[in-house]
């Protein structure tokens, strides 16, 4: 199988959603994706749909609000369309909050909305992600099984 190529965005205000990126960044080349993983605070949403495969990795803050910089991101996508991307989402958060990683439901609704597929149940992670790393390395190289 080709190499497909994919967009692996992240926002980490204190590391851990970073932490759990590195992560899903080699599950996805074990899978044969080529990504590209960058700071949401790097990315342009122009270079979105430039890519096949698109993983939004976000923490859930306050009262069940995405982190700051995803929330600019958000708002700057306008209009855009993403039919035909394979996307997933993954997040670190606390089950003791009210709205355990809130942000990740936020963020695979307005996937959707906008047209993408969801290549498989988003990844949620309670607590402490060091340990959690080849869970999501694991959660990452299954999408696999959705690549065409």
């Amino acid at each position: 199988m080709d190499s497909i190529r994919g967009l692996l965005v992240f926002g980490s205000t204190t590391g851990t959603t970073r932490i759990l990126a590195g992560a899903v960044k080699k599950g996805l080349g074990i899978a044969g994706v080529d990504v590209e993983a960058k700071n949401v605070l790097r990315t342009k949403v122009e270079e979105i749909s430039q890519y096949p495969v698109l993983v939004l990795g976000c923490s859930t803050w306050e009262n069940g609000c995405l982190q700051r910089d995803f929330q600019r991101f958000r708002e700057a996508l306008g209009d855009l369309r993403l039919d035909g991307i394979l996307a997933a989402v993954f997040g670190p958060g606390s089950h003791s909050y009210p709205h355990f990683c809130r942000a990740v439901d936020v963020l695979e609704n307005e996937l959707v909305a906008r047209g993408a597929t969801l290549a498989m149940p988003s990844l949620r992670v309670d607590g402490s992600v060091y340990g959690q790393r080849p869970l999501a390395q694991s959660w990452a190289e299954g999408i696999k099984a959705r690549l065409v």
